[in-house]
């Protein structure tokens, strides 16, 4: 029986350690991503379809992406049919512009969901701990915090 014990107490060390590394390069992830914004995340596509990047799904994004698309197309053709210049841009943005926030949003949409998920599985992990492994944990964070005042 003891043998058991141990053998579930290291499993749960290694799901442990491996819920730490991913929240670890989540976390680098999250600061990567925190640039500013390149426009002004206001898509006004209608007057009943307006979307702010900052806070839309990403369904609305894709939804938001081909109207824009839809435009830069029919700007394209307009300006080749009257042999004009054509740099499309949409309220003084780049259709590359938008995408790149829209990408930006759905980075952090997906950062937000992995981030839950691990936060769901450490509770899980934590509920499963033996009381002897929480212990030699906390022992552990003792000697840490003494070594390091030395």
């Amino acid at each position: 029986m003891a043998e058991n014990q141990i053998s579930i107490d290291q499993q749960i060390a290694a799901v442990e350690a491996r819920i730490q590394k991913q929240k670890a390069i989540v976390i680098e992830t999250e600061k990567k991503s925190n640039r500013g914004w390149t426009t002004t995340c206001q898509l006004n596509l209608s007057s009943t379809f307006k979307v702010n990047i900052q806070s839309t799904k990403e369904d609305t994004l894709r939804d938001a992406l081909a109207q824009l698309l839809s435009l830069e197309d029919y700007s394209n053709k307009a300006s080749k049919m009257l042999n004009l210049k054509n740099e499309f841009k949409f309220d003084g943005y780049s259709v590359s512009e938008w995408v790149s926030d829209m990408e930006s949003r759905i980075a952090k949409i997906k950062l937000k969901s992995e981030k839950e998920k691990l936060e769901n599985l450490q509770s899980r992990i934590e509920s499963i701990t033996s009381e002897d492994q929480k212990r030699q944990r906390e022992l552990q964070k003792i000697i840490d915090d003494l070594e390091s005042d030395d």
